[in-house]
C-alpha cells in the first residue's frame, strides 16, 4: 500500500463541499418548515424553489460525503495493482 493512494486533496474537497451543501439543506429546511401546515397551492414560487433547492443540496451533500469516505478508504480494501 502506498501513502498516496488516499488522494487527500480530493477527500478534503469532497468532504468540505458535502458539509457545506448539508448546511445549506438544513437552512432551506428551516425556512420551509415554518410553513409546513400551509397547502402547496398557497405557497409562493420562492418558497417552493427553496424547498426543491434544499432537497437537491441535501442529496448532493450526502453523496459528496459518502464519496469522500469511499475514496479515503477504498485503497485499504482494494490493493494497488503493480
Amino acid at each position: 500500500m502506498r501513502s498516496g493512494d488516499a488522494r487527500p486533496f480530493a477527500v478534503a474537497l469532497l468532504a468540505l463541499a458535502g458539509v457545506l451543501l448539508l448546511v445549506a439543506a438544513a437552512a432551506a429546511f428551516q425556512m420551509t418548515d415554518a410553513v409546513a401546515a400551509t397547502p402547496i397551492d398557497e405557497l409562493g414560487r420562492r418558497r417552493l424553489f427553496t424547498a426543491y433547492a434544499g432537497a437537491a443540496a441535501g442529496i448532493t451533500g450526502a453523496t459528496a460525503v459518502v464519496m469522500a469516505l469511499l475514496l479515503s478508504t477504498a485503497h485499504r480494501v482494494v490493493p494497488w495493482r503493480a
